[in-house]
């Protein structure tokens, strides 16, 4: 099995048929799994991963074809379907999909329109060292809080930080009117400069600078935190 960082290459038209192209997250998948398929399937999985969303669409845009299986997050979807960058799915190849829950076939067959199927399912929070934040962690507020200014750190993806400006304004996450993005867009642009390097981080940078303590508080997605609270019992969501 080969893991790579994607590059721009194309890939080869006349590629064997017997080779799955995968693009997933970094540390998503167990690597076992891709193991476990190659041997049951007698097929060789390519491996390559992304640690930022724009870059992920940026480049299946620009090489259609370049892979088979693509792992985007749900606020990457709709945008990549009206952009015609997937192939409906043969659900007559995926007999599993009854074991999902109810809702999620809803989903899929409503507002992904049969393009995507869910394999796990997460939500962000708030992430924190109990070492450095003796206060209450009970709001998205301790994120305008300057005494943790450099120590704070929200994901790298447009949806999860617009929700976080959103929750502290008491709105909606799916608003019906323009105006509540513009207000969200103004107190997240106040809180920038409080952020570590004053930038967004990818999600596996987020655990690291965690785990070393750089970052005291931050956005996390719940998955992420677990595994951290178990290496360290001073991280808590």
């Amino acid at each position: 099995m080969e893991y790579r960082k994607a590059s721009s290459k194309k890939k080869d038209k006349n590629a064997s048929s017997s080779v799955l192209n995968v693009y997933t997250w970094v540390e998503y998948i167990d690597p076992e799994i891709f193991s476990e398929f190659e041997k049951e399937f007698h097929v060789k999985v390519h491996v390559d991963y992304y640690d930022l969303e724009d870059e992920m669409f940026s480049l299946v845009q620009s090489k259609p074809g370049m892979y088979d299986l693509v792992f985007p997050s749900e606020s990457s979807m709709d945008i990549m379907i009206n952009s015609q960058l997937f192939l409906k799915l043969d659900k007559r190849r995926i007999p599993n999909e009854k074991n999902l829950k109810a809702r999620f076939r809803t989903i899929i067959n409503r507002k992904w329109k049969e393009y995507c199927i869910p394999i796990d399912w997460g939500v962000t929070g708030i992430a924190y060292n109990a070492k450095y934040v003796k206060e209450p962690v009970d709001s998205w507020n301790v994120f305008w809080n300057q005494k943790y200014k450099g120590h704070m750190a929200l994901v790298d993806d447009p949806y999860e930080v617009f929700s976080v400006g959103q929750k502290r304004l008491g709105y909606s996450l799916n608003p019906k009117d323009s105006y509540v993005l513009d207000e969200a867009l103004k107190i997240l642009k106040e809180l920038k400069p409080l952020l570590h390097d004053k930038y967004f981080m990818a999600y596996n940078k987020i655990k690291e600078k965690l785990k070393s303590e750089e970052l005291w508080i931050t956005q996390c997605y719940n998955g992420n935190a677990a595994f951290l609270g178990k290496e360290n019992s001073n991280t808590i969501l």
